[in-house]
């Protein structure tokens, strides 16, 4: 019972982060915004607080963390698997992949009005990208925001994937 609980919250909390972030406003209300009015926020003043602590963290990788856990709870609900053992292998390498996309979200340009002082990839993804870029600057290797976006995009997606267990063929059905 404990097991389906896990796996049904997962789902209900990556369905209300979702919610959440995708309706971020950095004018609300927040821990780090001092403003008074009516918050934009789906979920109003907690929604605003979740999402900007995750997308502050996270910068745009923050959708995709919610996104996993609501797929993820999702998923064992569909494959009737709500009493299988949670594999932490598996829930590591997920955040990891996430935190590296991230780290590729930073070495993309910040678009025009990107809303925080941080890199799309927010405090997490700017870190991980600068400690990547400055191991393979050692070697005087060129290009490095360029290597380092497709390091950790790559590393990242292959993170995810072994984590939702997403085999070759899954991928080759769906296109």
């Amino acid at each position: 019972m404990k097991r389906a609980t896990l796996a049904i919250g997962c789902g209900v909390i990556g369905a209300y982060g979702l919610g959440a972030v995708l309706t971020y406003s950095p004018e609300d209300p927040s821990l780090n915004t001092a403003a008074d009015g009516v918050p934009h926020n789906l979920f109003g003043g907690p929604g605003a607080m979740l999402a900007d602590l995750a997308v502050r963290r996270l910068g745009a990788a923050a959708p995709l963390m919610f996104a996993a856990m609501f797929a993820a709870g999702a998923l064992r609900v569909m494959r009737r698997q709500l009493v299988a053992r949670i594999d932490k292998r598996r829930i590591g390498a997920a955040s990891g992949g996430i935190v590296l996309l991230a780290a590729a979200a930073t070495t993309i340009p910040t678009p025009e009005g990107w809303p925080l002082a941080t890199g799309s990839g927010g405090m997490l993804g700017d870190s991980i990208a600068s400690i990547i870029s400055g191991l393979a600057s050692m070697p005087g290797l060129p290009f490095l925001a360029v290597l380092t976006g497709i390091v950790c995009a790559v590393a990242g997606l292959l993170f995810v994937g072994w984590a939702f267990q997403i085999r070759p063929e899954d991928v080759r059905n769906a296109g």
